[in-house]
């Protein structure tokens, strides 16, 4: 385990990485990034997971509904189910090419609990 150096008034180059967690990421990590800029000791970089798009569903109509209810119904289930495919391969993609580790960070602070991404790829040579 390494130490941070700071030489007299350098900065620490620190990364915040969040997109996913059980609490309300976006607010802590504003405050996380609020209480290390105020100390003036850090240089910030937030790097945020690719987020999942899709379109929210509606409730499928009762069964005595009108037909023409359940038919709009149909045409939107079969818009929605080729969306979420379209987003699904292309938050695949992001989630291949997304790199949180490109700068010389001396700390990271993971505010971030989802999905799993390749961190051994990232962490080759350190």
């Amino acid at each position: 385990m390494g130490s941070l150096s700071t030489r007299g008034s350098e900065r620490i180059p620190v990364l915040i990485v969040d997109g996913q967690n059980n609490h309300d990421w976006i607010s802590t990590t504003d405050s996380l990034h609020a209480t290390l800029q105020a100390t003036g000791r850090f240089d910030l970089e937030v790097e945020t997971a690719p987020q999942n798009q899709s379109i929210k569903g509606i409730r499928a109509p009762k069964a005595d509904a009108p037909q023409y209810l359940k038919d709009f119904h149909q045409d939107f289930r079969s818009v929605q189910k080729t969306a979420d495919e379209k987003n699904k391969r292309a938050n695949d993609e992001a989630w291949k090419n997304w790199n949180p580790f490109k700068g010389p960070h001396q700390a990271v602070v993971l505010n971030y609990n989802g999905r799993e991404w390749a961190l051994d790829k990232w962490f080759i040579g350190i």
